[in-house]
């Protein structure tokens, strides 16, 4: 009975582990619009992002002549531990400004985001990404 019982917990543990692993390609999207870089995080159905600096960011090299804004992070209500739990589509924002005389089409950001997704019971590991992105997109 516990060798059917512990065969049982391994095909679970197998099945969920197939289907659980978020990738960030399949949840984050990173673009440059006018004064800002923004981060999407497209949250799966049946799952939450608890803001946690270490594991929810957007973050951007330093560029000379360019300056960066505190990230902004999306509003939320605590949970019963004091936890902000975000669900759905979500966005990080990281308003820049440039200074006068730079060549804009020579600024290309290195960009870094991460998340971290959970399920009630478990959260996945945290997903790292890095994104270059130039500010004025090559024509094609």
């Amino acid at each position: 009975m516990k060798k059917f019982l512990f065969i049982i917990c391994l095909i679970l543990v197998s099945v969920i582990s197939l289907f659980a692993n978020v990738s960030a390609e399949e949840v984050l999207s990173v673009k440059v619009e006018a004064d800002s870089i923004v981060a999407t995080v497209a949250i799966p159905e049946g799952m939450h992002l608890t803001i946690q600096k270490d594991y929810f960011y957007l973050d951007v090299d330093p560029i000379e002549g360019v300056t960066f804004e505190e990230t902004i992070y999306p509003q939320g209500e605590p949970d019963k531990d004091g936890y902000i739990n975000l669900h759905g589509t979500v966005y990080l924002t990281k308003k820049f400004t440039i200074a006068d005389g730079m060549d804009k089409n020579k600024i290309v950001f290195k960009i870094y985001a991460g998340f971290q997704l959970c399920f009630d019971s478990y959260c996945e590991p945290p997903v790292d990404a890095e994104y270059t992105l130039p500010l004025i997109p090559k024509k094609k």
